[in-house]
């Protein structure tokens, strides 16, 4: 499943010129307004595992959500729901 999705993410994915966004629990970078710009695809990994070694590449941004010490993690629908609200905030409102 690895080797399909690295060839996903990297075939069409990335020649498609979308930018790979990936939650990640630690060693990722904060949340950058540079983000939100662009064709973007946002990648979620397993509550247990979460994104596989070895799937993203160095032009992909691995993206940390700041928890407190007594909440060191998200599950991933609650993680969804933060990146997925922050991404929007960045589409113009269409109502007048």
């Amino acid at each position: 499943m690895t080797t399909l999705l690295r060839e996903v993410i990297g075939d069409v994915l990335r020649q498609a010129r979308f930018r790979v966004l990936a939650a990640v629990v630690e060693g990722g970078r904060p949340l950058a307004p540079e983000d939100r710009s662009g064709d973007r695809v946002l990648l979620l990994g397993s509550e247990g595992r979460g994104i596989r070694a070895g799937l993203l590449g160095p032009e992909d941004a691995g993206l940390t959500i700041p928890t407190r010490p007594e909440f060191p993690a998200l599950n991933v629908s609650a993680a969804a729901a933060i990146l997925l609200a922050w991404l929007l905030r960045a589409i113009p409102d269409p109502r007048p």
